[in-house]
């Protein structure tokens, strides 16, 4: 049974091929199996997280706590109850950051190309991997992409690669409320350019989305090479507190759902050793946790009178900016002198 959508399906065959035991069941408890299977592999992350001492809290009960507010996290909640591959994506990321910073490479490697093979955005990695010289973690990467690649097209058919391709060169919506990306944020200020005002918005859009996904890029390779002899664990965080920030803001659609996939990058951040900087750092990394946590996409648009201050545009804008801070925020951590 097929039900009507706004927007063709814009997740690669492998996700089709995880999801396909769902079609025997109705629609209410395919919808059931997925939240629980969702929501375990989110508490099972952070269980991980727990187990390996990387939470700010290690007390049984204030660690439930933090789960807690994890959950209740704006994006983590809008991510569950949209039935996103949010939760699923953050076990893969967790056991790939704790496998790289023990120095498990094959390990880490082999789960980031699982993640990649269920969002294309997690291809980023395999270029810090790179500029790190992790040779093990590239050609595990690659191995298990290739591996889930396979899997999706036996399952699915090897056709709906191209009808992928053409369902991601069909994508016209940047302009959306919960869109954080860099071409999200362009597109949503090119639409709502007034048409009085001279230029032409969408050209210069298209230009600053470039110049700006250059700089990331640069930022990100910058920093990379300077880790480049450091431990194992200092490689993997600054690997992960850099680029899970920048694949959001480098894709097409960075939406804000995604958001909680920033909690390793929260994790390293909040963690930062240099005590004399440590209170600044987290303080700004609580305001753009904060701010990308207010749920503009419940506010009517009646409340903005400026027809040029619309509920989306204010959303695009706050959640942009929090992503922007975020990598910037990271950028600066990554430059302290740190122990490995």
């Amino acid at each position: 049974r097929f039900l009507p959508c706004k927007h063709p399906n814009l997740n690669p065959p492998l996700f089709l091929a995880l999801g396909l035991p769902l079609t025997f069941l109705d629609a209410g408890p395919a919808w059931l199996v997925w939240s629980l299977v969702s929501l375990a592999c989110g508490v099972l992350a952070l269980w991980r997280l727990w187990e390996a001492k990387r939470l700010p809290v290690q007390a049984p009960f204030a660690a439930v706590l933090f789960m807690a507010g994890f959950f209740a996290y704006f994006p983590t909640l809008a991510s569950y109850l949209g039935g996103q591959v949010t939760l699923l994506l953050l076990l893969p990321l967790v056991n790939a950051w704790l496998a790289l910073r023990s120095g498990r490479n094959w390990a880490g490697g082999g789960w980031l190309g699982l993640a990649a093979g269920l969002k294309p955005f997690f291809t980023l990695f395999i270029v810090g991997l790179a500029i790190l010289r992790k040779g093990h973690a590239v050609a595990g990467f690659l191995l298990t992409l290739a591996g889930v690649a396979w899997a999706g097209g036996l399952v699915a058919g090897w056709y709906s690669y191209v009808d992928y391709y053409q369902a991601l060169k069909a994508v016209s919506w940047q302009a959306n409320i919960t869109n954080a990306s860099l071409s999200g944020l362009m597109a949503v200020a090119a639409s709502h350019w007034p048409d009085s005002w001279p230029g032409d918005m969408l050209l210069a859009a298209a230009v600053l989305t470039q110049w700006g996904s250059l700089a990331v890029l640069s930022l990100l390779v910058w920093r990379l090479r300077q880790v480049r002899q450091r431990g194992w664990a200092r490689q993997a965080d600054t690997l992960f507190v850099l680029t899970l920030p920048a694949m959001l803001m480098l894709s097409p659609l960075g939406w804000l759902y995604y958001f909680p996939l920033l909690l390793v990058m929260a994790l390293v951040i909040w963690e930062y050793r240099r005590s004399s900087r440590r209170w600044i750092y987290r303080s700004l990394l609580a305001l753009a946790l904060a701010v990308s946590s207010i749920p503009v996409t419940v506010i009517s648009t009646d409340v903005w009178q400026n027809q040029y201050a619309s509920a989306g545009v204010f959303g695009a804008e706050i959640y942009g900016c929090a992503l922007l801070g975020c990598f910037l925020l990271a950028v600066r951590v990554t430059s302290g002198r740190q122990e490995d």
